[in-house]
């Protein structure tokens, strides 16, 4: 499975636990779905190399947001669009 397929995989996964009315997303909740980008990574990711080349990724297609110097990324949007790559 190369990066795109990976990521795309991952992605999924996270917009359909996020679009799960149980799932709570601690202070995020507000933010409508902003979630920690570093949590995401090394849950999907488990090798620093992967991790690197899919933050990587997720920054050439501008899916990342700053705030209060945390980055932050929303997994329902990228999927989509990964999906059609």
């Amino acid at each position: 499975m190369d990066l795109a397929e990976n990521l795309l995989a991952h992605l999924k996964a996270a917009h359909d636990l996020h679009a799960n009315p149980t799932y709570l997303a601690s202070d995020l909740t507000a933010l409508r779905g902003w979630q920690p980008l570093d949590t995401f990574l090394d849950y999907a990711f488990p090798t620093p190399e992967d991790r690197e080349a899919a933050f990587a990724e997720l920054t050439r297609r501008g899916y990342l947001h700053e705030l209060a110097g945390d980055t932050l990324f929303h997994p329902s949007a990228p999927w989509r669009e990964l999906e059609r790559a």
